[in-house]
């Protein structure tokens, strides 16, 4: 045990004093080359990660929050059915106006993208406040909600259920009768959206700066270039079949679509991504970390209750790997939170 070989050599009978054992564990990291810094920055990622965590319970939380109040305020008796999805059961859709169903529906996902997602993109590249704790909560809000558009519209081919169970942009899709195939090349298109939305989200994590980025970026590789490209034809692909199989009433199509489409675009920006340079390693300590940690910390949750956060991980790692690929190919920015 560590403990047991730090102490040793000291004498039961007289214990130490404390600037001996912070003497002998320094000595003790220095033979062995255990770095304090390392140690405090898995402190700095954990907490990270905890933010990160809070930012995606209050998003989703405010947003099935917003369908519970309005179909309240339309005279719906909405509940939680669980932690992520508010509605109301299938059997009783016909007891209330269509429109009314349409606003409890639609009004949830344009608050969470126009004022969630957007306000707070604006707000978190302030550099005034890019420093505080505060900020990187906020960036986190924005960089779960902006894109929430393209993943709406990239399941709008689903089965509109009205009850409030089902995709947000679907039951508006089937409130207006949108045929099938016209919301599978909306799919498409938001498969496309979701991914450009990540572009604006890179000054995000990275604020404008005239210094540009270090070393070579793995766009430059031919190899690399090549697989990133070929994963994100393989991601495009499989969108394509699943909303081919939505059209021909095949319900798996929508497993195609989230797990076949976004997997290899993630993959796709990893293997894109510069990961030798110092400021993405910078980045991958503050952001991408705390990302993939903060949203598998609710994976159980996700299991347990049957809800959205079984995959929120999935969703938050396209994001900000998605975001660190635009920023490296940005020359004029650099690293939020950097050291000095």
């Amino acid at each position: 045990m560590v403990g047991i070989s730090i102490f040793s050599d000291f004498d039961a009978a007289n214990p130490p004093g404390i600037l001996t054992i912070l003497s002998a564990v320094s000595s003790f990291l220095e033979e062995n080359r255990v770095s304090v810094r390392s140690c405090v920055k898995t402190k700095e990622v954990l907490f990270l990660s905890f933010v990160v965590t809070a930012a995606i319970l209050v998003s989703t939380t405010v947003h099935e929050f917003l369908h519970f109040a309005v179909a309240r305020a339309m005279e719906i008796p909405a509940q939680f059915l669980n932690m992520t999805t508010v509605g109301i059961p299938s059997s009783n859709v016909d007891q209330y106006s269509a429109f009314h169903l349409l606003l409890m529906n639609g009004l949830a996902p344009l608050f969470s993208i126009l004022a969630l997602g957007g306000l707070g993109f604006l707000y978190s590249i302030r550099r005034s406040s890019q420093k505080h704790l505060h900020r990187y909560f906020i960036a986190w809000i924005a960089l779960l909600n902006l894109p929430y558009l393209g993943l709406q519209m990239l399941l709008v081919a689903s089965r509109a259920r009205f009850n409030g169970t089902g995709n947000d942009f679907a039951a508006i899709a089937g409130y207006f009768g949108v045929p099938i195939e016209t919301r599978a090349v909306l799919s498409v298109f938001g498969y496309v959206c979701f991914l450009s939305l990540l572009y604006p989200l890179r000054v995000v994590i990275r604020a404008p700066t005239n210094q540009s980025s270090e070393g070579p970026s793995a766009f430059k590789s031919s190899l690399k270039r090549i697989l990133g490209v070929s994963l994100f034809g393989v991601s495009f692909g499989a969108v394509c079949v699943g909303n081919w199989m939505l059209v021909d009433d095949i319900p798996s199509g929508i497993f195609a679509i989230v797990f076949g489409g976004l997997m290899p675009a993630g993959l796709g920006f990893a293997t894109l991504i510069p990961w030798a340079t110092k400021w993405v390693k910078h980045i991958s300590m503050n952001w991408i970390l705390p990302g993939v940690l903060g949203s598998l910390f609710l994976l159980p949750l996700g299991i347990i209750d049957g809800n959205d956060y079984a995959i929120i991980w999935l969703i938050v790692v396209d994001i900000i790997l998605g975001s660190t690929f635009f920023a490296s190919i940005s020359p004029t920015a650099r690293p939020l939170f950097s050291e000095s």
